[in-house]
This record gives structure tokens, C-alpha cells and sequence, in this order.
């Protein structure tokens, strides 16, 4: 390539024969080397201008030119893509190939799509992946603890659990293990919200963490709001003064081992919950409401199906317990010890009595509805005070220590025209003055069971 010096600029000759145009000189070069100028370039501005011409050098030309088709932008495109392998030989190879295809449909449509060919293949996606990375370092929770101060006007802390699903949870104070480490604890009526808003953005209240509000000794009242899926071991254990009833919300999926232990003063517990578990404890006897010696009356709303195990043990002074015709199982330990229990109603829903749900309790008298089919081990073993038992005509199955050393039982009932099926030791301890009623036609077949046969008094159900 020639070159000639003219007013600062070094003009290049025959860089850009492929334009078709017949001037000598068509890439201008700045002294320093720093600026290239293209001349007598206008078709690749102006998409829309098309005309046919031939000839060209080949190395250059773009294959529809050589032919004598009709050239537009792509074909100057056509044009670059030579010059930058001829001046990168080792550089911009994606760029060039594309620019140099046969079909003008498959090049670069435009110098600023060719430009992004030249860019390096890492910066294309290094961009979004460090927004990626960005977007993820902020969505995940750091796990701090920061004040927040309720509606209610207690001062208490929270922590993220999800940025993405904005949740968060209440938690114990910042390096202490209870509030009686921290100076002007909670005191009063705390009423949990369902959101609290962070970042002014407003997020979901959805769990109360370990000792959370453990020995909050001045709160006097508690309220939920639906919303909150988790209550933690001992998160309010110790609360001395927290009285009146507590009601706990729908929303609530798990609750963990003395989440509500040493509250003295409550008196009447009502269970919304429609599905809640319970958390695994140290030991199969969880308890949640432990040592609230005031509470007398515990209340299961219409809309529970299901009640979590443990969940009235071992409530030693509850002395009633309302169930919803809506409830189908009775759990495990469902009032285990309860011993000031002296009655209670069996809702006709129930299917299943499950292991211990009365044990060691102080009912003196049970009717188990026609619909139950089931009654575990230990249901009503050592109910010392059990005087009467009225069983309904569609149980099938009785479990072994069923009504293990009633000794206070006087009349059973039984309505199932089929003696239920029932393990060796499901009678064991019961008095020889116990006696069994069944219907008439039935007679026969209770007293030659193996079992039902053990009372000493099998009479006929009088109409």
C-alpha cells in the first residue's frame, strides 16, 4: 500500500477497493496512528440504498458484487470484514467470518452489530453474571440482628430469614441469651404483627425464633397476628404474667418443644391452627404449655382438622376442652396427665383415638362416638377415676393397654354387634365387678372371645 502525507493525515492507497469506486485513496490514517478515517463509504449508512454494480478486488468484493447483483450496506460490510483480517490477522475471527458469509441476509446488518462481534466473548456474559452475583449477594440474608419497634410500642429484634421472600423473624437480643440480660425488656400488650416493614419494603412475619421473648416477666398479653408459621423453643417461656387467653393463629405450622413454658398466669388457650407439627424434641413427652398451672380451658376452633401431638400435655389443672365437630383424630398424648379433666365431649367426626391420648388423665366417664374405628395403647390405661365407658358401633380395633388398670370401672358398653378386634393385655387390671354390656344377639360371641371374655359379667344392652 502506497502513502501520501497531505495536511496531518496519511492517506492509504487501495485500502478499500471492494467499494467499487475508483478514487486511489480511501482509508485516511492520522499521524500519530491513533485515528483511521474511511472515505468514500456512504453505502453503509443508508440501508435503504441499493444499486448494481461490478467488478471489484476479489479479496475484498463481496461475492453479489463480483456478479453484478445488486449491493447495498452489506456488501461494504462484506468489504470491512477483509480489511480487519487483513490489518488483525489474528484478532476479531467471529467478526470477520460473519461479515464475510455469502448470503448478505446471514452478515451483520449494520456496523454496530459487526462492532459487538469485535467485542471479546467474556465481556458478553460478564456483565449479567456479575449482576447476577450482585443481585444474589443482596437477596441473601446476612443474618444480623437489628431493633425494631412494633405497633404495639415495644422495642424488640429481628432478623431476615428471605430477601427473596421477604420474611422475616423475631429473635432473642443482639449477644444475649434472654431479656434479662437487656435493660427495658417488652412489657405490656404485645401484639405480633403480620408484617414489618424493612428497607421500606414490607416483610412477612412468618416465625418467632429460640427465647425469643424467654422471661419477658412484664408482658401481660399476647396477640398474633395470622400470618406467623413458627413458634420456637421457649420463645416465650417464663413470661410470668402473660394472662388471660391466648389465641393461636390459623397460620401456624409448627410450634417447638416449651415454646410456652412457665406461664403461670394463662388461663384459657384456643387452637386455631389448621396444620401444625411439632418440633422434634430431646424426649418423646414434648410439652408446649409445661408448668401453666393457671390454665383451666382450652378451645379448638370449627375449621381444625388435625391437632399436633402432645399438644394439652401435660396440663395437670385443664379442666375443659371443647372439640369441633370438624376434628378427625384424636393426636398422640393429646391430654396426657391432665388429671383435673373430669369430662369430655368426643365430636360424631372422629375416626381414630390415638396412643395415650388419655392417659393417666381424671375422666370418669367417655363415649366413643360410632364413627371412630380405632383406639390405641394406652388411650385410657391408668385413668384411675373411669367409672363409665360407652364404645360406638364402628370401632374395629382396640391396641394393647387400652384401658389398662381401670380399677375404678364399673360398666362398659360396647355397640359393635362384632367384637372389636383387641390385643391380650388391652383389659388388663380392670375390676372382676366390671360389667360388659353388648347387644343381645351378640351375646354369645363376647363371651367366648379371648378377650372380651375375661369380664366376669356379660350382659345384654336392654332396649
Amino acid at each position: 500500500m502506497g502513502r501520501v502525507s497531505t495536511n496531518g493525515w496519511t492517506r492509504t492507497r487501495r485500502s478499500l477497493p471492494a467499494s467499487g469506486l475508483s478514487g486511489r485513496f480511501n482509508i485516511l490514517i492520522t499521524k500519530d496512528g491513533l485515528t483511521a478515517k474511511i472515505i468514500d463509504f456512504g453505502l453503509s449508512d443508508n440501508s435503504s440504498f441499493a444499486f448494481r454494480q461490478t467488478g471489484g478486488t476479489r479479496k475484498y468484493a463481496a461475492p453479489e458484487q463480483l456478479a453484478g447483483q445488486t449491493v447495498d450496506h452489506r456488501s461494504d460490510l462484506y468489504a470491512l470484514g477483509g480489511i480487519l483480517k487483513r490489518m488483525f490477522p489474528h484478532r476479531y475471527g467471529r467478526a470477520v467470518r460473519r461479515a464475510q458469509r455469502q448470503d448478505p441476509n446471514k452478515r451483520p446488518q449494520s456496523v454496530s452489530a459487526l462492532t459487538k462481534l469485535m467485542r471479546p466473548r467474556w465481556e458478553l456474559w460478564l456483565s449479567p453474571v456479575l449482576l447476577i452475583g450482585l443481585f444474589c449477594f443482596w437477596m441473601h440474608p446476612d443474618g444480623k440482628k437489628f431493633p425494631v419497634t412494633l405497633d404495639s410500642g415495644q422495642t424488640v429484634y429481628a432478623k431476615v430469614l428471605s430477601h427473596w421472600h421477604r420474611t422475616m423473624a423475631l429473635v432473642c437480643p443482639v449477644e444475649a441469651k434472654s431479656w434479662c440480660d437487656v435493660p427495658n425488656p417488652p412489657s405490656g400488650d404485645l401484639v405480633i404483627p403480620a408484617h414489618i416493614r424493612h428497607r421500606g419494603l414490607p416483610y412477612r412475619l412468618t416465625e418467632i425464633d429460640t427465647s425469643a421473648f424467654q422471661d419477658c416477666v412484664k408482658l401481660t398479653h399476647l396477640t398474633i397476628h395470622d400470618g406467623l408459621e413458627r413458634i420456637g423453643y421457649r420463645a416465650f417461656s417464663g413470661c410470668n404474667l402473660l394472662a388471660d387467653t391466648f389465641f393461636v393463629p390459623r397460620s401456624l405450622k409448627r410450634i417447638e418443644t416449651y415454646a410456652f413454658a412457665d406461664c403461670y398466669t394463662l388461663t384459657t388457650l384456643v387452637w386455631k391452627a389448621r396444620n401444625c407439627s411439632t418440633g422434634v424434641g430431646e424426649y418423646a413427652e414434648q410439652s408446649f404449655f409445661y408448668r401453666c398451672n393457671s390454665l383451666r380451658k382450652a378451645i379448638v376452633d370449627d375449621s381444625v382438622e388435625q391437632l399436633p401431638s402432645n399438644v394439652f400435655y401435660p396440663m395437670e389443672h385443664l379442666e375443659e376442652i371443647e372439640l369441633p365437630n370438624t376434628l378427625r383424630e384424636l393426636p398422640l398424648n393429646f391430654a396426657d396427665g391432665s388429671t383435673n379433666l373430669r369430662s369430655i365431649r368426643l365430636p360424631d367426626s372422629l375416626q381414630t383415638i390415638s396412643h395415650g391420648a388419655f392417659y393417666a388423665s381424671g375422666i370418669t366417664q367417655i363415649v366413643i362416638p360410632d364413627r371412630t374405628e380405632a383406639i390405641g395403647g394406652y388411650s385410657f390405661s391408668y385413668c384411675w377415676n373411669l367409672r363409665e365407658v360407652e364404645i360406638g358401633s364402628g370401632v374395629k380395633r382396640i391396641e394393647n393397654y387400652a384401658f389398662n388398670e381401670n380399677r375404678a370401672l364399673e360398666t362398659m358398653v360396647v355397640h359393635c354387634v362384632e367384637p372389636p378386634a383387641m390385643m391380650p393385655n388391652s383389659l388388663y387390671g380392670i375390676p372382676d365387678s366390671a360389667v360388659l354390656y353388648v347387644p343381645a344377639q351378640s351375646l354369645e360371641k363376647y363371651r367366648k372371645h379371648e378377650v372380651w371374655g375375661k369380664f366376669k359379667r356379660i350382659e345384654a344392652i336392654s332396649s
